[in-house]
């Protein structure tokens, strides 16, 4: 449930290792809904998000698509697909405006090849991926919906939220009820029905489009059961 992290590999290399690649790293910049990486594709960069957020899709089997993760600044991707020389499993597609930086593979394998701190940082991250996954397997089959769902908007909380005014927080990475169902593997319908209890009783809102969280401290009471 922790659909977005803090994790960034890149700042933890040590200066010498970091410098090099942050110099050989190219910005490019995408708008809301701009694709940045397509399944099948092959995969030819490291990515780092510097501004924004961008959101995860994997395909299912009845052909639509379902949403991984949502990646903030300094989240890195497509590592595993450069190192292992194939074509993305995953579509990555702007959510926000975003400022993205890049670098080509070669020049990645080459300073992967000669500082074997990057490596290393990626194994740990590889690692925590799968406990993390395994964690969230875990929770969700032992824990109702409800507190699922305070656990997801208190990560959301967390990583991407911006004042609206003391206490409330606005989330500023967008994310809809289909994405939230596919999520926590539930219907729709299950969705809005416990959304309306956080409603009712104060702690979420929609503006428009956006989320508002009115209680951020009754949304981790939520959470805390079982985070």
């Amino acid at each position: 449930m922790r659909i977005v992290s803090d994790q960034n590999w890149i700042a933890d290399l040590p200066d010498q290792a970091r410098s090099e690649l942050l110099q050989a790293m190219k910005i490019m910049n995408f708008e809301r809904g701009d694709v940045i990486t397509q399944v099948g594709d092959k995969a030819r960069r490291v990515h780092q998000l510097r501004t924004g957020y961008a959101k995860v899709f994997v395909d299912t089997p009845d052909g639509g698509q379902a949403i991984l993760a949502l990646y903030g600044p300094g989240n890195c991707f497509s590592e595993t697909a450069v190192i292992s020389d194939r074509c993305n499993n995953h579509m990555t597609v702007a959510a926000t405006s975003c400022a993205v930086a890049a670098i080509d593979r070669e020049a990645f394998m080459d300073l992967y090849e000669r500082h074997p701190a990057i490596p290393d940082l990626l194994c740990r991250k590889f690692a925590n991926i799968v406990t993390s996954m395994l964690s969230f397997r875990v929770t969700a089959a032992a824990s109702p919906i409800r507190n699922q769902i305070g656990v997801l908007f208190n990560n959301l909380l967390t990583y991407c939220s911006e004042d609206a005014g003391a206490p409330a927080r606005r989330l500023i990475a967008p994310i809809t009820i289909k994405e939230i169902s596919a999520i926590l593997g539930v219907s729709r319908q299950t969705i809005h029905k416990e959304i309306q209890y956080f409603r009712d009783n104060g702690i979420i809102d929609r503006d428009n489009d956006d989320w508002l969280i009115l209680s951020p401290q009754a949304l981790q009471a939520v959470a805390v059961a079982i985070d």
